[in-house]
């Protein structure tokens, strides 16, 4: 791991032989998702792994696919079961499945101070921090071209999407429309 202060390398041992699928960094906080072992937390300040999860204490699967870390919560994708939200300050997890969201297979997550974005293998799901609910948008509705949605990002009002294969989608969510960037109508390249 780089410290990007100092831009020296951080050598932790305990991740030497892990499989590690996505990092999500929050202050002092490193959180590292793994395929197989779960989740670690990995206090900087301290320099020691603080926390371990798995099937064991809480979590649905011990694929991590992506994390998303912010003040109170952390949120997990994972490879089969949905998304998992870690509250901080209770310790505890709820896990999110696809009763709520378009699938349970989550390739994406980020968020911002009022939504919560999760890139699917069957579309985007949106939670709505504010209003508490999901909406979903996948092939099925004619919203997206493409059933993966591999990478999310959050700017502003605009929810932007990769998706595998088909270009990037643009969704405003403020006003529900959507644009989609591609090699026939955009500069991409194939």
């Amino acid at each position: 791991i780089i410290d990007l202060n100092s831009f020296k390398t951080i050598h932790i041992p305990e991740f030497k032989d892990k499989y590690i699928s996505s990092l999500a960094l929050y202050k002092n906080e490193l959180w590292v998702g793994t395929d197989k072992e779960g989740l670690f937390y990995y206090d900087l300040t301290a320099s020691k792994i603080s926390g371990h999860y798995d099937k064991s204490n809480g979590l649905s699967d011990d694929y991590v696919t992506s994390i998303c870390a912010e003040n109170e919560k952390v949120y997990l994708g994972t490879k089969y079961w949905g998304i998992n939200i870690f509250n901080k300050m209770e310790k505890v997890w709820e896990v999110v499945s696809d009763l709520d969201i378009t699938s349970n297979k989550v390739l994406s997550i980020a968020s911002d101070e009022k939504l919560v974005c999760v890139g699917t293998e069957e579309g985007l799901s949106v939670f709505d921090k504010e209003q508490s609910m999901w909406l979903n948008y996948s092939i099925d509705d004619g919203k997206i071209i493409n059933r993966k949605v591999s990478s999310v990002f959050i700017s502003g009002s605009d929810i932007w999407c990769g998706s595998a294969g088909d270009g990037i989608y643009r969704l405003n969510y403020l006003d529900d429309i959507w644009d989609t960037y591609n090699v026939v109508n955009s500069k991409l390249l194939d």
